[in-house]
């Protein structure tokens, strides 16, 4: 009986491991318990609670393409700098007001302000950028300088 209760358990796609259910909730609780130790006090007395979203970079032929998880994020809380080669993106994801009466059982979402900054190689054309907000997914894309033959420059005698 107890194999066949492990089985199932592994059995289920989103539990490969037996005891994987009971590893997250432990790290969950362990989280919580400690998170009020870890955090920077200089930055929780300003209000200001970092987290970073997750990022993806691409590269194609012609284009660095910069693709950011910002889910509940409003666009605009968003701001996008380059300058030169570095592309910086600032924002911050707002925590829902929650009124005296409610007790939050479970908080595992991340708030705050985010700044991430990527450094791109020098064919980066900064002049060249597209972004686009949809769905809580914020793409970049910064334009490749376009590599042409070499050009034979003639001499003149001045």
């Amino acid at each position: 009986m107890y194999y066949n209760s492990i089985r199932r358990h592994c059995s289920n796609k989103n539990n490969s491991l037996p005891f994987f259910g009971f590893h997250n909730e432990v790290g969950t609780l362990l989280h919580s318990i400690l998170k009020d130790h870890i955090k920077n006090t200089e930055t929780e007395e300003k209000g200001e609670v970092w987290f970073k979203p997750n990022i993806d970079i691409f590269e194609t032929k012609t284009h660095y393409i910069v693709t950011t998880e910002l889910a509940g994020v409003e666009q605009k809380d968003i701001q996008i700098l380059i300058e030169k080669n570095i592309l910086t993106i600032y924002g911050e994801k707002k925590k829902a007001e929650i009124n005296n009466e409610t007790t939050v059982f479970r908080n595992e979402r991340s708030f705050g302000k985010f700044s991430r900054s990527i450094e791109f190689p020098e064919k980066a054309n900064p002049e060249v950028t597209d972004a686009q907000f949809k769905d809580g997914i914020l793409t970049i894309k910064i334009e490749k300088y376009i590599q042409t033959e070499a050009k034979k420059i003639e001499i003149r005698t001045a």
